[in-house]
Formats: structure tokens, C-alpha cells, sequence
């Protein structure tokens, strides 16, 4: 058995061919040219690799709405079928006061069994009406997103700016964190 193959069942957590001796180097060798240990420079390789399918070459306004239509087709393909259009409806269900802004808690209606919650913060030394900035989050569960939960995940959501939605209403813009 090659030492590729070895280092592949390594990877994969099967080493069951038994043919691998301790001390034997693993490590699988690089091309000089390849950008080891960087993420970005992998899709970065990856991305030079790729000549896209669709990739925009339009020379006139004709040409640019042909490419634009073929393009949208393929977009509403990938994402599949839409829900079906609902009324705006929105629930307000909590309000909660902090020292420079209020944040509530609503839910909106996103399709026919569907209300998605929403935390919306409003500044209180606002004036007039204003557009808001949705702020959409990551995987961490809501707190981080909303100034809450333990004192360590307070912190965490500091350190790591999750809790972006607060500090901009904390700094007088209107916010929606989904």
C-alpha cells in the first residue's frame, strides 16, 4: 500500500491496512506553488481553477439583460420553489428598556405557518422615522446577538463584535437582528 493511500485512510480515520510503521512520515507533500495553511489561499486556488459557467462578458446594454435573464433563471433554479406571498403582519410581544435604546421582540409573517422572530432596537433619542439596518447572525444561538445570556458569553459576544445590532442602535441607528 502507497504512503498516499496510507495518509488518505489516516485522514479518514480507517487506518485498518496495517501496513503503516510508527515513525513513518504522514504528511502528505505539497507543490511548492500551493498556499498551505491558509484557507483563503486554497479558495483562492480553487477560485483560478474555475471558469464559470455563467460569468458576465456583455459588451452592450442587449447583451448585459440577455446574460442578466439566463443568470436570474439559474438563481430562482438553485434556490428552488418560493413560499407563497403572505400578508405583512407583525406581533409585538415584548418590549424591554436599556439605557440608550428599547428592544423588542416581534414576529413577522414569513409564509402561512411561519411568524420568524425578529429583535428590533430603537434609539431612544430618535426623532423621526428611519430605515433599519438588518443585522443577520451567525450559529451561536440568539444571546450573543442581543446582549445577553452568562457573563461569559456577554464577553465572548464583545470580543468577537457579535452583538453588532446592539452597539449600532447604541449608536443611534435602528436595527433588526433576526
Amino acid at each position: 500500500m502507497t504512503r498516499s493511500i496510507c495518509s488518505w485512510l489516516v485522514c479518514c480515520g480507517l487506518l485498518a491496512c496495517g501496513s503503516w510503521a510508527a515513525g513513518q512520515e504522514l504528511e502528505p507533500k505539497f507543490p511548492e506553488t500551493l498556499q498551505q495553511n491558509t484557507v483563503s489561499g486554497y479558495y483562492q486556488q480553487l477560485g483560478e481553477q474555475v471558469q464559470p459557467a455563467q460569468a458576465w462578458d456583455a459588451k452592450t446594454p442587449q447583451q448585459h439583460e440577455a446574460w442578466r435573464e439566463k443568470f436570474h433563471a439559474t438563481v430562482v433554479g438553485l434556490l428552488g420553489k418560493l413560499p407563497d406571498p403572505v400578508p405583512l403582519e407583525v406581533k409585538w410581544v415584548e418590549k424591554k428598556e436599556f439605557d440608550t435604546y428599547t428592544r423588542h421582540k416581534i414576529y413577522v409573517h414569513t409564509e402561512e405557518l411561519y411568524w420568524a422572530p425578529v429583535y428590533y432596537f430603537v434609539p431612544h433619542n430618535i426623532q423621526e422615522k428611519r430605515p433599519a439596518i438588518v443585522c443577520l447572525h451567525g450559529h451561536s444561538g440568539v444571546e450573543p446577538y442581543i446582549g445577553e445570556g452568562t457573563e461569559a458569553e456577554r464577553k465572548k459576544s464583545v470580543e468577537l463584535e457579535l452583538d453588532y445590532a446592539v452597539y449600532m442602535a447604541k449608536h443611534g441607528y435602528v436595527t433588526a437582528a433576526m
